[in-house]
């Protein structure tokens, strides 16, 4: 990867070839875990900017900044009822 990188070509060329042992199950996991922390970080970043919002509207707010406001509608002011659920 060239341009910006504090990484030297030494730990680099290790990097790689831990990654290249890698199952593609481990990879996945390493894609999810990094995906996960990624989406915490934004939302914290989120929870500054909007103190009072409640995890459904900051989840909304992460949404629409990943996909459009067009594709991510505003919440209704009330939020609907839970659907009822029968017993098994």
């Amino acid at each position: 990867m060239a341009g910006l990188s504090d990484t030297s070509p030494e730990v680099r060329a290790r990097m790689l070839e831990i990654y290249a042992r890698m199952t593609p199950r481990e990879k996945f996991r390493r894609v999810l875990a990094l995906t996960e922390m990624s989406w915490l970080m934004a939302i914290a970043g989120l929870r500054t900017q909007h103190p009072d919002a409640s995890e459904r509207e900051l989840r909304r707010l992460l949404a629409q900044r990943m996909y459009g406001k067009e594709l991510v509608p505003d919440l209704p002011k009330t939020t609907p009822p839970e659907p009822a659920t029968t017993p098994a």
